[in-house]
């Protein structure tokens, strides 16, 4: 269950898609933005879940980490789709304030090391999605 719950979150950090309810799919489909191929979401996966183990989060703490991860990854996730029109430079300055907006609800949530380790490990999630956005430009 942690593996389907850490694949979904990290699918809603590395991809760039829209999740609208109303929108044909056609619709959808047209305003996605996929800044890696499938093999390197994979990569990027497999990589995020090895970095996580060291973590030793309880089954709740878990749970929790993987809800605030997915809150915040659907919302970062947004920000390059095609009907938001926002230039890359604002795209980074939107996700450098959500990733502060969820480090303040990590910080409540993991003990000191825990948190250490997220924020070790989500730069460099951060790093890939700031250099890929950058080629994109």
């Amino acid at each position: 269950m942690r593996k389907i719950k850490f694949m979904t979150t990290l699918f809603l950090i590395t991809t760039f898609c829209v999740h609208g309810q109303k929108k044909s799919s056609s619709k959808i489909d047209s305003l996605k933005v996929e800044i890696y191929t499938s093999e390197e979401r994979d990569n990027l996966q497999y990589w995020f879940h090895e970095k996580i183990g060291p973590m030793a989060m309880s089954d709740t703490t878990s749970d929790q980490y993987f809800a605030i991860l997915t809150k915040y990854g659907y919302k970062i996730g947004r920000l390059n789709d095609k009907d938001q029109s926002y230039t890359n430079l604002q795209i980074m300055r939107k996700m450098d304030s959500l990733v502060v907006l969820q480090n303040s609800e990590l910080k409540l949530l993991l003990t000191e090391k825990q948190f250490e380790l997220h924020q070790e490990n989500y730069k460099d999630i951060i790093y890939s999605i700031k250099s890929r956005l950058e080629e994109v430009d």
